[in-house]
């Protein structure tokens, strides 16, 4: 009787896109993805203005705000609540985060004077 050793090594392996190592499809895909294409931006946007129209936290996780610092404005802009982001880039997102808030709130207080 073979053991499950034997009956791993000597099983046939069959290489398709469904039995690619899911780290390897996920390399793949992400080499496909851009997160600035304009339609991820707008699906990220609606998102975010949905969930601050009704009051709920929005979070974004991921490379993306690190990597794109544009990104992390945009975000701010749009009301997301919170945002995830690499530990080597916090002190450049939280003065950016800082810079775009204090935009915001100038930019308020001038449309309430006017």
């Amino acid at each position: 009787m073979l053991n499950q050793y034997e009956i791993i090594k000597n099983t046939p392996v069959c290489v398709n896109p469904v039995s690619v190592h899911p780290q390897e499809r996920r390399m793949k895909l992400a080499a496909e993805f851009d997160e600035m294409d304009e339609a991820a931006l707008q699906a990220m946007h609606a998102v975010v203005d949905v969930c601050r129209r009704r009051g709920v936290t929005s979070s974004i996780c991921g490379q993306a705000p690190s990597f794109y610092p544009e990104l992390v404005e945009m975000l701010v802009d749009w009301g997301i609540t919170s945002i995830s982001i690499n530990p080597d880039t916090v002190d450049r997102t939280r003065r950016m985060i800082a810079a775009s808030e204090a935009r915001l709130l100038l930019e308020s207080a001038l449309e309430r004077q006017d």
